[in-house]
């Protein structure tokens, strides 16, 4: 899958107390499929599914993490646009990332220190980097302010294109 999700719902079964939302579009069948594997692994009290969202951001403001891990095949054959929309819209929100190992989001999280890449696309390999997230709420707190003023220096619209839009 693109977005990894039962990779991620595998993984918030091995970290207490972490919910998990999940929202927007997708299949019935996909979604049904989901909701049975938090069942089976008898989280489904800590993963919730919202559906398509009217207000995406009030929701994105109400996390303390966003997950935006991708499978990379099909990030860079066929949905590339959409890794940078779900990180760029963490970062506005100041909130810290879970991201794909890949150099791309490595090179972003590890220069400005706004995540944590998970080092493995495996259950294992995101279960640490989640952990590693929401066990240290200093870390966390750091990350966020990183985040926002990552957002607001560089990649918001204003910062890009001001002197463009000025001239």
């Amino acid at each position: 899958s693109l977005n990894i999700l039962e990779e991620g719902i595998r993984a918030v079964a091995r970290v207490a107390k972490v919910h998990f939302l999940i929202w927007g579009f997708g299949e019935d069948s996909y979604l049904r499929e989901l909701q049975s594997l938090a069942a089976r692994l008898g989280i489904q009290e800590r993963v919730h599914f919202l559906g398509a969202c009217e207000d995406k951001w009030e929701h994105l403001r109400g996390c303390d993490i966003s997950y935006c891990v991708y499978s990379p095949v099909e990030l860079r054959t066929k949905h590339v646009a959409l890794a940078s929309n779900k990180l760029m819209e963490a970062l506005a929100c100041g909130l810290p990332v879970l991201v794909s190992n890949e150099a791309d989001f490595r090179d972003i999280v590890e220069q400005y220190d706004v995540g944590v890449c998970a080092r493995s696309l495996t259950i294992e390999g995101i279960a640490a980097a989640l952990d590693e997230l929401v066990k240290d709420e200093a870390a966390r707190k750091v990350r966020s302010a990183n985040a926002r003023k990552l957002h607001e220096q560089l990649f918001n619209y204003e910062a890009q294109f001001g002197d463009l839009l000025q001239r």
